[in-house]
């Protein structure tokens, strides 16, 4: 391996390591790993059927198998190069075989196959969110700027979880009767005699690769289990980022004279 300059890279050394037959080629991964593949049956007397697995530095990676390959599916005896490889970037790697009748670790195969090589996913949006905090704060549950917006809704509300946020995400408007209720947003059907607790919340328009759901409970403990449920009256934009939802309990304060909200994300 060289450098940008055409130099020797020194921190490659696969020593004095040889395969016993013919190398094709070789492909990369995003971790800098190396899938040589070709006729050989060995490298540096290690089984390898046709491929193998370097670390960067060269040396040879044992945890990818790869002692059984290609061979004639009617005679596992007789072994096929491997032709051809290229690197799957959701993860893993495909083969191809020097011959159709190709079968793979002894399944039948048509001379092409696929072998996971434990690529790490590219990491969510969130993780990259959480990535600058320290490593014991960046939980989706963790507030590491005590603000009571956890590091889950502070990615969802594009916040920054390391700067103390005042905004009130849900704000309670009061009671109001049910007959005015029925005047402001028509077919609520509520009895007029009743009051209900009404509230707004701030919500994000874009959830990204989260889920976000406004809870109550009567007690403290019993979010999302109390059996009182938010009922969705208006929405108004506030920006291109949000919007304000207004709701109101699904039951009268007669009932449900005391009730407590939350915003709860998860993924």
């Amino acid at each position: 391996r060289l450098n940008a300059d055409g130099s020797k890279d020194t921190s490659y050394d696969p020593g004095n390591t040889q395969y016993e037959d013919d190398v094709y080629g070789m492909v990369t991964d995003s971790q800098g790993r190396i899938y040589v593949y070709g006729e050989f049956r060995s490298y540096g007397g290690v089984l390898a059927n046709g491929y193998i697995r370097l670390n960067p530095d060269g040396s040879h990676d044992p945890t990818f198998y790869s002692e059984e390959g290609f061979s004639n599916t009617f005679v596992s005896s007789n072994k096929h190069p491997i032709a051809h490889a290229a690197i799957d970037p959701a993860g893993g790697i495909y083969y191809i075989s020097s011959e159709t009748n190709s079968g793979f670790q002894q399944s039948r195969r048509t001379g092409l196959v696929r072998v996971f090589t434990d690529v790490e996913a590219p990491s969510s949006g969130f993780d990259t969110f959480v990535s600058s905090l320290p490593a014991n704060e960046q939980g989706e549950n963790d507030d590491p700027d005590r603000d009571n917006i956890p590091n889950l809704l502070e990615y969802l509300y594009n916040f920054d979880p390391a700067v103390t946020n005042a905004i009130e995400l849900v704000q309670e408007l009061g009671s109001q009767a049910g007959s005015a209720l029925n005047t402001t947003y028509p077919g609520q059907g509520l009895d007029p005699a009743e009051s209900y607790a009404t509230f707004e919340v701030i919500w994000p328009l874009d959830l990204k690769d989260a889920s976000l759901t406004l809870e109550v409970a009567t007690n403290l403990q019993n979010f999302g289990t109390s059996g009182l449920t938010p009922v969705l009256l208006d929405t108004q934009a506030i920006d291109a980022t949000s919007e304000r939802r207004t709701y109101r309990l699904s039951q009268p304060l007669s009932t449900a004279p005391s009730a407590f909200l939350q915003l709860s994300a998860s993924r």
